[in-house]
């Protein structure tokens, strides 16, 4: 039987919110156009995301951006890790 993987829990600390999003730069997406109403609104299908690369991470609902202690953003993975293990309980 595999090992559990144990996971770095993310808590905001302006919000309290535990939704983390990634913020990409450089990113080319294009979108089917599955109907287009005669009042002119589209109506897409599911996004093609191609390329880019991590511009930060940070809260989703307020935007706090996590930042190591010389104020600049993670973009790095094993940075984020340590950023929640020590910024936010672990349970």
């Amino acid at each position: 039987m595999a090992k559990k993987e144990k996971e770095a829990l993310f808590k905001c600390p302006k919000c309290s919110c535990v939704g983390l999003e990634v913020v990409e730069i450089n990113v080319t997406a294009s979108s089917p156009i599955h109907v287009i109403s005669e009042d002119g609104n589209f109506h897409y299908g599911k996004p093609n995301i191609e390329g880019g690369e991590v511009g930060y991470f940070g809260c989703e609902k307020c935007g706090f951006e996590l930042k190591d202690e010389k104020g600049n953003q993670l973009t790095e993975h094993d940075e984020v890790v340590a950023w929640c293990r020590k910024n936010c309980k672990q349970e």
